[in-house]
């Protein structure tokens, strides 16, 4: 017993055993999906809108009725489920979260008129500060083609913007025409710009020449600051 007590290899086991361990730390959590900043809503004063974060103020035409919150979400709704259609497009659902999404949209508003289809002119805006390779509407445009050419998009959108300049801002611009046969050719039309991180979006809704132009109306009474 007593070589074997005395063995080096014991007496090194027995100074071992002696010397104490720092806990091990814990496992880190999963990094979690980038969410992008809602974006700040914007304010009424009589039939001006006014966007501060975005910098842009805009007074409605007689006629234009601003549309309720309830008529925003069930837009918001059709919106998600075209992004649910596609594996980028549920990747952003999941990432931009349900918060961003509905603040998204600032402001729908339509002109009640005699023809069966009313226009329709509303705005969106996307925190874009995270996405490094979008500063421009083409680049933005690129990569939003996919969600707004998704197989449930009831539109089918130009591979190109073109290039317009109203009111002294300058869009990248883009039509959109039914997929499907309807009994009246209704027509969508984006208007794209870049401001303070962000890419905002006039949507257009209209069912003739007569009805766009009284949107490019209230798209020509948007001043930015």
């Amino acid at each position: 017993m007593m070589a074997f007590s005395s063995s080096p290899a014991l007496a090194q086991s027995r100074r071992t055993s002696n010397v104490k361990t720092a806990p091990l730390p814990a496992p880190a959590a999963p990094p979690r999906p980038y969410t992008s900043p809602p974006v700040q809503a914007g304010t009424f004063t009589g039939n001006t809108f006014t966007h501060n974060q975005l910098g842009f103020t805009l007074t409605l035409p007689d006629g234009w009725q601003v549309q309720n919150e309830e008529v925003k979400k069930a837009i918001v709704d059709v919106g998600k489920g075209i992004l649910n259609s596609t594996p980028e497009g549920k990747s952003k659902l999941r990432n931009i979260g349900e918060k961003t999404i509905q603040s998204g949209l600032l402001l729908l508003t339509v002109r009640p008129g005699t023809e069966r289809i009313n226009p329709a002119f509303g705005i969106t805006a996307e925190n874009i500060a995270v996405h490094l390779s979008v500063r421009t509407p083409q680049q933005f445009y690129a990569r939003a083609r996919e969600f707004l050419n998704a197989p449930n998009a009831p539109f089918q959108f130009s591979d190109e913007l073109e290039i317009e300049q109203i009111g002294g801002m300058t869009y990248g611009t883009v039509e959109g025409k039914p997929k499907q046969e309807i009994p009246f050719p209704i027509r969508q039309r984006l208007y794209i710009t870049i401001r303070h991180n962000h890419a905002i979006l006039i949507n257009m809704l209209y069912v003739s020449d007569e009805q766009m132009q009284q949107c490019l109306e209230v798209l020509r009474l948007m001043k930015f600051s």
